[in-house]
């Protein structure tokens, strides 16, 4: 395995841009995940040479809930079947595309489940992962304001001493929550400082109107695309790039970094131009992209 060791780490009070963190890091390993709130960054990356990546980390700011393990050694060491006590306190994150859950999981959610916009998981299909998994108590967060009810009846139905959930409606609220998880903190603590930075969290989104109608006193037809700004339709007009301009200027400009999550009928190559056309209309905006991967939303944003 050429890098054998999975490195996570928490910058704070950090002074350093995300692109800056990603150009330093990236040569020394893959399966780099970079993700910023304000002054904490955040790090996942499979490297050779932790010990140089912690260096840089180091020059960033102060570093927190560094955690090191070697794959290599756990895949030898792995046993099909094995039973192992439940311990621990873990992340359940519903995601609404294999890219989404991929950078989830790397993000700190032991969990995954699909699921997202028509695509509403069951009760039961929660539990059952809560049961096999390896985790003694988990917090649930459902990205969408319709899966709510079902993490709130698994609470309900396992007992909050197991089971809590922070009521997250979005991609962003999600991340916000996820990004500020402590395993070494209680069930308690954890969905409290959850809740509130998922509040803070702002998002947009665009999908395609599946009828005509009139929302917010937008009129909207069949077939065109909706820009939503925290799940509340603001526009809809008649090209993606139209739409994606227009409700991120409706968001204001009060914004540093822009994270673009482009959905399965998307392009790498066309999302790029959309978030080359963003940072031409604010010099301000820093614009990532990744594969998001999930359906009905052709773009799914984080505004920080």
């Amino acid at each position: 395995m050429e890098n054998p060791y999975c490195t996570e780490f928490i910058v704070k009070e950090a002074e350093v841009k995300e692109d800056v963190v990603r150009s330093t890091l990236q040569p020394l390993g893959n399966s780099l995940i970079v993700a910023v709130v304000g002054d904490i960054v955040k790090v996942h990356i499979h490297t050779k040479a932790p010990g140089l990546v912690l260096q840089h980390g180091l020059s960033w700011g102060s570093l927190h809930d560094i955690k090191i393990d070697n794959m290599a050694e756990q895949h030898q060491h792995r046993v099909v079947g094995a039973q192992t006590e439940k311990h621990g306190l873990a992340v359940l994150s519903v995601a609404a595309g294999n890219g989404i859950a991929s950078i989830m999981h790397q993000l700190g959610a032991a969990e995954i489940i699909s699921g997202g916009q028509s695509m509403n998981p069951p009760v039961e299909a929660f539990i059952k992962v809560i049961e096999k998994g390896s985790a003694e108590q988990y917090i649930i967060l459902p990205n969408n304001k319709n899966i709510i009810l079902a993490a709130e009846q698994v609470k309900k139905l396992l007992g909050a001493a197991q089971v809590d959930y922070v009521p997250t409606t979005n991609l962003a609220q999600g991340l916000a929550a996820l990004l500020h998880f402590d395993a070494a903190k209680t069930l308690q603590e954890n969905s409290a400082v959850m809740r509130r930075e998922a509040k803070e969290a702002h998002s947009a989104a665009v999908s395609i109107a599946v009828r005509d109608s009139v929302v917010n006193g937008i009129t909207v037809k069949k077939g065109q695309y909706i820009g939503l700004l925290e799940d509340k339709i603001v526009y809809a007009g008649a090209t993606l790039e139209e739409v994606t301009a227009e409700t991120v200027k409706l968001a204001g400009s009060d914004w540093e970094l822009i994270s673009l999550y482009y959905g399965s009928d998307l392009t790498q190559s066309e999302a790029d131009k959309i978030a080359a056309e963003l940072e031409a209309l604010d010099g301000g905006w820093e614009v990532t992209v990744f594969d998001g991967g999930q359906p009905l939303y052709p773009l799914l944003l984080s505004l920080e």
